[in-house]
C-alpha cells in the first residue's frame, strides 16, 4: 500500500514538472491542478489525461492548410496596412492590430443583419438553406437529437437531392449526447458528415480540453451566419429551466464570409486525414459597404487573439464599452484593462445572466461581477440566460461570435469573432441592448452582502477553480 502511494505521488510530481517544463502552463493553472491531484490522487491523474494535458499530437497537416487562396490572397494585396492607415478611423489602430496579430484581412459586407434569438435566426436560416445553389457548410460546437436539429438535417437532405455539396462539422465533446445516426441519411445522399476530435476508439477523449466552441456557417461562400446559437432545443427556447434564453447571431452578406470560409477550411483539415474537394467559386458584389474583420483563434496559436483584440478595442474606446456573457471569468490582463479604462473615465457595462446552467461557472462569474462592481463597471443580472457574446465599443465597433468572456474561451477552445466596424450596425444592437436594460438587475455592493450564506460560500470556492473550467 504504502508503495502505491509512492508510486502515484511520483506519477504527481512528473506531471507537474512536465506542466511547468514542456507545457509552459502559467502558473496559476499548475497551482490548481496540484490541488486537484493532493484532493484525488488516483482520479486527478485520469481528469488531467482528459480535461488538462496539451493536445495529443501537433497536426502537421496544419502547414498545408486548404484556403481559398485565389480569393484570400487577392484581399491581401488590396487590404494592406498603408490602406488601413490611411481610413480616418477611431479605430484603425485595431484593424491594423488584428490584421497584423490575427492576420484579419479587412473585408467588405453587402449587408449584416441581427438576430437577438434562436427563432429569428432559425427561421433566416431555413430561407437561406432554401436558396443554396452550390454549396452549404455547416460547423456547429453542439448538435443535438432534437426536433430543430432534425428539421435542419432535412432541409440539407432536400440540398443534396439538388446536387448541392453539403458538409457538417461537430465537436466531439459539445455534442457527445447527439445520437449520430441522425446524420445518416445525409451520408447516405453524399453529405461529408466530419467529427472535430473524435474519441480513440470511440472511448476516451484526450482532447475533451480543448473544444471546438464556434458557430459557422457558409452558403455559396457568399451568405454566412456566426455567433453563439448552437442547434440545441434550449438555443431555442424549449428548455423551460433556462427560458427566457437571449442569444446573438448575425448574417454576413458579399465578401466577408471569405473569411469565415477560410476558418472552416482549417477546421476540416484538421479533421480529416485526406484532402476534402469544396466548392470555392465566389458571386462579386458590388454593393458592400461594411468593414469586417474575422478573428480567429486556438490553442494551436500562442496567444489568445481574440482575447487581445478585445483588450485593444477596449483601450482605444473613449466613452463607454458594454460587453455581454454567460460566463464572466477574467485573467489579470483583462480585468487590469478594465480597471484601468474605469480609472479614465470610460464607462464599462456588462450583462451577464441571473438564470445559471452549471453551478461553479455561474457562481465564478458572480465572483467576478462582484469584483468588477468594486471597481466601478456596472453589471447586469438578465433576467433569464444570457447566451449573447458581444461587445459595442464607443457605439461605433460591435463585435459578435462564439468567444466567452473567460479564460477557457480565450486560450483553450477554438473561436470565433467578427468585428465591426459600421455606427449604423452599432446602433441596430444598441436597440437590442436598451430591451435588455429593461429586463435586467443592476448589480450592486449591497446585493452582494444581502446574499445567503451558502451563496457567498460558493462564490468563494468556485473562484478557486475558475482557470481550469
Amino acid at each position: 500500500m504504502y508503495l502505491v502511494f509512492v508510486l502515484i505521488n511520483l506519477v504527481n510530481l512528473f506531471l507537474i514538472l512536465y506542466m511547468i517544463m514542456c507545457e509552459h502552463k502559467k502558473v496559476y493553472r499548475v497551482a490548481i491542478w496540484l490541488l486537484v491531484f493532493s484532493a484525488l490522487p488516483i482520479l486527478g491523474f485520469v481528469l488531467y489525461l482528459m480535461f488538462g494535458a496539451g493536445l495529443t499530437f501537433k497536426n502537421q497537416r496544419l502547414k498545408k492548410l486548404r484556403k481559398p487562396e485565389n480569393l484570400i490572397a487577392q484581399k491581401t494585396e488590396r487590404v494592406n496596412l498603408e490602406k488601413i492607415s490611411k481610413l480616418s478611423n477611431q479605430f484603425k489602430e485595431l484593424m491594423e492590430f488584428n490584421l497584423i496579430n490575427n492576420q484579419s484581412l479587412l473585408l467588405k459586407s453587402q449587408e449584416v443583419e441581427i438576430y437577438k434569438s434562436g427563432e429569428e435566426f432559425l427561421n433566416a436560416l431555413k430561407n437561406q438553406i432554401k436558396q443554396a445553389k452550390n454549396s452549404v457548410y455547416v460547423y456547429s460546437y453542439i448538435f443535438s437529437s432534437d426536433e430543430i436539429c432534425k428539421e435542419i438535417l432535412t432541409l440539407l437532405e432536400e440540398k443534396l437531392k439538388q446536387n448541392v455539396q453539403v458538409i457538417i462539422m461537430f465537436d466531439s465533446f459539445g455534442s457527445r449526447k447527439c445520437n449520430k445516426k441522425i446524420f445518416q441519411n445525409l451520408k447516405l445522399l453524399g453529405a461529408e458528415v466530419v467529427e472535430f476530435f473524435p474519441p480513440i476508439l470511440k472511448l476516451l477523449q484526450l482532447n475533451a480540453n480543448y473544444r471546438n466552441h464556434r458557430k459557422i456557417i457558409v452558403i455559396d461562400n457568399f451568405v454566412s451566419f456566426v455567433g453563439g446559437i448552437n442547434f440545441r432545443a434550449d438555443h431555442f427556447n424549449k428548455n423551460k429551466k433556462l427560458t427566457p434564453w437571449r442569444d446573438t447571431h448575425i448574417k454576413l452578406v458579399g465578401e466577408a464570409s471569405l473569411g469565415l470560409l477560410k476558418i472552416f477550411c482549417e477546421d476540416l483539415n484538421i479533421s480529416t486525414k485526406k484532402p476534402m474537394e469544396l466548392n470555392l467559386n465566389f458571386q462579386k458584389s458590388f454593393k458592400e459597404n461594411v468593414d469586417v474583420q474575422i478573428l480567429s483563434a486556438s490553442p494551436y496559436k500562442k496567444c489568445p487573439l481574440i482575447e487581445e483584440g478585445l483588450i485593444k478595442g477596449i483601450n482605444l474606446s473613449k466613452s463607454c464599452v458594454i460587453l455581454q456573457s454567460p460566463y464572466l471569468i477574467l485573467d489579470n490582463k483583462l480585468i487590469t484593462c478594465l480597471k484601468l479604462n474605469l480609472l479614465s473615465g470610460v464607462k464599462i457595462k456588462i450583462f451577464i445572466p441571473k438564470l445559471k446552467d452549471r453551478f461553479l461557472s455561474h457562481y465564478s462569474t458572480l465572483y467576478y461581477a462582484k469584483k468588477l462592481t468594486n471597481l466601478g463597471a456596472e453589471v447586469y443580472l438578465y433576467n433569464g440566460f444570457m447566451h449573447a457574446k458581444t461587445a459595442v465599443l464607443d457605439g461605433k465597433v460591435f463585435m459578435a461570435g462564439s468567444s466567452n468572456l473567460d479564460m477557457r474561451s480565450f486560450n483553450l477552445n477554438f473561436e470565433v469573432s467578427a468585428v465591426i466596424y459600421n455606427k449604423s450596425v452599432c446602433e441596430k444592437y444598441l436597440k437590442v441592448l436598451d430591451e435588455d436594460f429593461s429586463n435586467s438587475e443592476l448589480l450592486t455592493p449591497e446585493y452582494f452582502k444581502k446574499l445567503p450564506v451558502f451563496k457567498k460560500l460558493a462564490i468563494s470556492f468556485s473562484q478557486l477553480f475558475s482557470p481550469i473550467l
